[in-house]
């Protein structure tokens, strides 16, 4: 009896893991990937996961932005896949997720880690479909070689706090969503960011000032050398 009883259990949780998919709807996104000198670049891989971060940080809880990405209910769940021609470009077509929520997720990883290029993650909502369909822009991709770390930090007194930050330059981004394709990635943290070597990056941040009775915006605009080693800016008092 009791094994009846185990088996019944095991059988209901496998079956509750079983991940439906609408197989009457299609999704289609077009990738385009270019190199560091915007050649197109090809034979690159691309992977699509459904409701898959692979990582423990998630864009609302790293740009502290109101959540619009659930957690993955199904990990490593690989829907297509394809590689670039000749031409830089990519066709992937897939099943829509079988769930009501209109916060599907879905990740395009370009470019697998093991490769000599760093890996982008695309991240998509089902509402970022429209008719079915999505046209990623030109995305770069950097060699690993020719990249080094940007570690953003502050030294702040009590009364300043950070607002949010942004880089103008060469920068090798690990995720980006659909609304960043027209608008700088803007930074909520200090962090380490991924760079391209030698080159002059702008780096736009805004404080926060707590003035008894309210508060005072200030923003500033800095350019740094970045050189072959890692290099830290520490954003401090006005």
């Amino acid at each position: 009896m009791k094994n009846t009883v185990l088996l019944l259990l095991i059988f209901s949780f496998c079956n509750s893991c079983t991940k439906l998919y609408n197989l009457k709807e299609r999704l289609t996104i077009d990738v385009t990937l270019v190199n560091e000198n915007n050649l197109p670049l090809s034979n690159v891989n691309i992977d699509v996961f459904a409701d898959n971060y692979r990582s423990i940080f998630f864009p609302e809880i790293i740009q502290g932005r109101s959540a619009k990405f659930q957690f993955p209910d199904y990990n490593n769940d690989l829907i297509t896949f394809n590689e670039t021609g000749q031409d830089g470009k990519a066709r992937l077509h897939f099943p829509r997720d079988g769930g009501n929520s209109k916060n599907n997720d879905y990740q395009v990883i370009l470019s697998k880690d093991e490769e000599e290029r760093k890996p982008l993650s695309i991240f998509l909502k089902i509402d970022d479909f429209e008719d079915f369909y999505v046209e990623i822009p030109p995305q770069k991709l950097y060699l690993q070689a020719h990249l080094t770390s940007f570690f953003v930090s502050t030294n702040l007194s009590a009364e300043y706090s950070l607002l949010d930050y942004e880089l103008i330059g060469e920068v090798a981004h690990n995720f980006i969503t659909v609304e960043e394709f027209s608008t700088p990635k803007i930074y909520k943290e200090p962090q380490i960011i991924n760079v391209r070597k030698n080159q002059t990056l702008q780096l736009n941040y805004t404080l926060v000032e707590n003035l008894s009775g309210g508060s005072n915006t200030i923003s500033n605009q800095v350019f740094i050398e970045i050189g072959e080693n890692q290099v830290e800016y520490i954003i401090e008092n006005l």
